[in-house]
């Protein structure tokens, strides 16, 4: 929390309330340290520690530990990496803030745009023109970065 400046944006009161975040992966294997709003699914789907961690990461309520860097957010649980829930999480529920922590078998050594892309590009220019940050790298050794895609205006 300290390396993001989380605290000091905290401190100064700012803590995510009235903002829709959605994490789109995996459902959380445990949830009982999360206040999830809603979810895309309620039964058929994959679930694994990663999706957990990524999930607390934004929101969590375990007891005497920092409860994430968007603690009043609205967590949106997209539990499918179908491109459905994406579009659930920013269509339906009008989340502005979307995490995706997993890339498509195809894409790490792939020169060209995947579909998914396309879609978050066209996404992102439509309301309610979410900020999709996904991350790079969640390959092998690579070094794991952020790439964001925001709408901008002219």
């Amino acid at each position: 929390m300290a390396i993001a400046n989380s605290d000091d944006v905290h401190s100064l009161g700012f803590k995510g309330s009235g903002i829709k975040v959605a994490v789109w992966e995996n459902a959380p294997d445990v949830t009982t340290d999360l206040s999830i709003t809603a979810r895309f699914k309620t039964s058929g789907f994959s679930t694994s520690d990663h999706a957990r961690h990524t999930h607390g990461i934004v929101k969590n309520i375990e007891a005497n530990k920092p409860h994430g860097h968007a603690p009043s957010c609205s967590l949106h649980s997209a539990n499918s990496k179908d491109l459905d829930a994406l579009r659930w999480a920013a269509k339906t529920k009008g989340c502005t803030v979307i995490s995706q922590s997993f890339h498509r078998d195809s894409e790490p050594h792939s020169a060209t745009m995947s579909y998914d892309d396309i879609y978050k590009d066209w996404l992102v220019l439509q309301w309610p023109y979410p900020t999709i940050c996904q991350a790079a790298g969640n390959f092998g050794q690579r070094i794991r970065t952020m790439s964001i895609r925001r709408a901008t205006s002219t």
